[in-house]
């Protein structure tokens, strides 16, 4: 900027250089992320929902059909909290249990055995809906994964004998359920 009598001269530059890498460097540590949040809060949700029929005759756990869901958590210390909601039947007097996975590796257990859920069907009432109500399962479970890979929680499921049914009624198919599998990561350090 130079003076010329009662005038002032500005000199703008034809071209301006921008360092790009400074400026991302900027824009990402402004963004709102999971390092920044405070220990308990949810970095992010996963669910599946499940509203069809599933039935099995298996004796050996298997998975069940729309009753997994994949998550990729953000830090090897944070958790997983699992919500599973089932609506169960069981037909006659058989037995079905139910155990929850992560990846092939059960992580739910009860007093030792493979399963957190061993249903037997109310004996007594024949009314299909009594059935359903009472094979309701409910769990939730805080895991620690240890990991930032992609990992996949699921349900599975076995009976003794007989047919043991997801998100339907014992004597038929009338009286219907709905089930699901919610993963939520939870932030366990505090800035």
């Amino acid at each position: 900027m130079g003076y010329l009598g009662n005038q002032i001269t500005t000199v703008f530059p034809t071209s301006i250089s921008v360092d790009t890498a400074t400026i991302a460097t900027a824009n990402i540590s402004n963004q709102l992320t999971d390092a920044n949040m405070s220990a308990g809060s949810v970095v992010q949700v996963v669910q599946a929902f499940k509203d069809d029929v599933f039935s099995t005759t298996s004796t050996s756990y298997v998975d069940v059909t729309g009753m997994s869901a994949t998550i990729t958590p953000s830090s090897s210390s944070n958790k997983i909290l699992v919500q599973l909601r089932t609506t169960q039947a069981m037909d006659g007097d058989n037995k079905m249990t139910t155990n929850l996975v992560r990846g092939s590796t059960t992580i739910a257990n009860a007093d030792g055995k493979t399963y957190f859920s061993n249903m037997y069907p109310s004996r007594q009432s024949t009314d299909t809906n009594i059935y359903i109500v009472h094979g309701s399962t409910h769990l939730d479970f805080l895991d620690t994964p240890s990991t930032t890979s992609s990992t996949t929680y699921k349900l599975q499921l076995l009976v003794d004998s007989g047919t043991g049914y997801i998100n339907r009624g014992r004597d038929n198919d009338i009286f219907r359920g709905v089930s699901s599998i919610t993963l939520m990561e939870i932030a366990v350090w505090q800035i």
